[in-house]
Parts: structure tokens; C-alpha cells; sequence
């Protein structure tokens, strides 16, 4: 979700500074991401060591449901 919300390509950093998960549980959740092609990585230059993660298209078809299935939990937990 927090890529769809930037609406650009973000560094790992970046998405860990925004979550609360160590940088193990980011890894593996991008990875997943990327798997279930929802997340593509790519090098920021050819030479870096640096990626960028981007909601691909199949991520943004999910994004509604997504959104809807987050504000339910929230619902949920505010009792």
C-alpha cells in the first residue's frame, strides 16, 4: 500500500523508514510481492547496487481491495 500511495518508485529504505517491520520482515515481504508479481525491483543505474520497488500493473487492479480490506481492520480494532 505504501507504494501505491507515493505513486513512485521507492528505495528500500524508504519503505522501511515507513513501516514497523525489521529490515529481514521488509525483505521478505517485497520478495514475496515481487513472486506474486505485484512489485517489480529495478536498479536505480546500471552500475548501482541500488533498486527501486513500483507497484506494477496487477498491484494497482489489487489496490481497491487492499484499501477496502485495511479499512475493515481498522473498523474492526476500533471496538
Amino acid at each position: 500500500m505504501i507504494l501505491d500511495q507515493k505513486n513512485r518508485a521507492l528505495r528500500f529504505s524508504e519503505i522501511k523508514d515507513r513501516v514497523d517491520a525489521s529490515s529481514t520482515t521488509v525483505s521478505r515481504r517485497l520478495g514475496e510481492l515481487i513472486e506474486f508479481e505485484l512489485v517489480e525491483r529495478t536498479k536505480v543505474r546500471e552500475e548501482s547496487k541500488t533498486h527501486e520497488y513500483a507497484i506494477t500493473g496487477y498491484g494497482k487492479q489489487l489496490s481497491p481491495i487492499m484499501h477496502a480490506f485495511y479499512d475493515w481492520v481498522e473498523q474492526k480494532n476500533s471496538f
